[in-house]
């Protein structure tokens, strides 16, 4: 296809077609010189286009100058100018203007308006702007995802430190109430062996106590049976000795 195009159009369709493709990369570096020149204003490297810092530069003082492109005249009429392609361009009729009716009350104007021609694509600055915008919501959203992420590692090492230091608090209360646990054992046991010594020491003097009683016990029933015995001796002594003087009463009375 291309071939025959080449063919039909002769030499001047190459030059013309060489014309616009020269036309086509002057315009294409003009913006991209125009847009590097303007990416440090607005805080973007000039070698990534990413907004500063980036791995090539941390500061806008650190980027070397881009001067501003000269401006130049990329219309197709200023290239073409030398090359005569009227016998090789198709003949388009004219446009015409269309007409319409507006019916107002009472009256009926026509008016008409030329046809456009119409555009398939945006000029290369509202590409560029568009782009633009594109990239900068994209970079955005990427910051909102990362502060995000960032955020979301904050809060989770937050927790974990908040945690860390619930459960150091913790186990510090469940070591300081074992301690006590352990020196209330320590006490307890103590204690009852404070409490076994004084009961078998109570024991021991109770004992003690039990047998100087029962020693009193016996002597006081040996003094007893003692005291019986001498009375029933004198008893006897003294039942001897009222006989004795009945008898020698009796004994004197039959003598006189």
């Amino acid at each position: 296809m291309e071939e025959d195009l080449e063919k039909a159009l002769g030499e001047k369709g190459k030059q013309l077609q060489a014309a616009l493709e020269e036309l086509r990369v002057k315009e294409f570096s003009y913006k991209v010189n125009e847009l590097k020149s303007a990416l440090p204003s607005v805080g973007r490297c000039v070698i990534c286009t990413l907004r500063l810092p980036c791995k090539h530069f941390s500061d806008t003082s650190e980027m070397p100058s881009v001067a501003h492109p000269i401006k130049e005249n990329f219309s197709v009429q200023a290239y073409t100018r030398n090359i005569d392609i009227s016998d090789i361009m198709p003949q388009l009729p004219k446009s015409e203007p269309k007409d319409f009716t507006i019916r107002f009350r009472g009256r009926e104007n026509k008016l008409s308006v030329p046809a456009q021609q119409k555009t398939v694509s945006l000029p290369n600055a509202q590409k560029l702007k568009l782009i633009e915008k594109i990239e900068t919501y994209r970079e955005e959203k990427i910051r909102k995802e990362i502060e995000k992420i960032q955020d979301m590692k904050e809060s989770e090492i937050r927790q974990k430190k908040e945690f860390q230091s619930l459960e150091t608090t913790r186990l510090k209360h469940v070591q300081k109430q074992k301690g006590k646990l352990e020196k209330y054992k320590e006490e307890l046991k103590l204690r009852n062996e404070q409490l076994k010594i004084y009961f078998e020491e109570e024991a021991k003097k109770k004992r003690k106590d039990e047998e100087k009683h029962k020693k009193y016990l016996e002597l006081k029933k040996k003094e007893l049976e003692d005291y019986y015995e001498k009375k029933k001796m004198m008893e006897n002594i003294s039942k001897q000795k009222v006989q004795d003087l009945e008898k020698e009463l009796v004994d004197s009375v039959r003598t006189k």
